[in-house]
């Protein structure tokens, strides 16, 4: 099999790492203003983001192949719309993570146009 270690691993353990990363898109996934309130939600909504934007810049084929791959997306869409109440940093790599899955060619066509579509939200 070709491709990157972390490619490897999420063919390998897709269900886990898929389970994994659902359950950090729901914390991207809530109502901004019950959701940024709280002592650590800040920073839980920041660490969200970069794990899954992480995976999706990394490995956006991969990604995109996954079977929660267009709920990530939508996920990403509302870390770039509310993450700028977090801090700027935190939506801009949003956004860019939703940019190099939108422009990689190897994604699977209906991720890539959902990815592109959230950019324009």
């Amino acid at each position: 099999m070709e491709g990157t270690l972390l490619g490897q691993f999420m063919s390998e353990h897709e269900r886990a790492v898929g389970l994994h990363l659902l359950f950090l898109s729901q914390v991207l996934r809530v109502e901004p203003e019950s959701a940024l309130n709280g002592p650590h939600a800040a920073e839980n909504f920041d660490r969200a983001t970069f794990g899954i934007g992480q995976v999706i810049s990394h490995e956006p084929a991969v990604a995109s192949q996954m079977p929660c791959a267009l709920t990530l997306v939508e996920s990403l869409r509302g870390a770039v719309r509310y993450g700028w109440d977090v801090h700027h940093g935190v939506a801009k790599f949003a956004a860019n993570s939703l940019v190099i899955l939108a422009t990689c060619a190897e994604a699977k066509g209906s991720v890539r146009l959902a990815s592109l579509e959230a950019l324009y939200d």
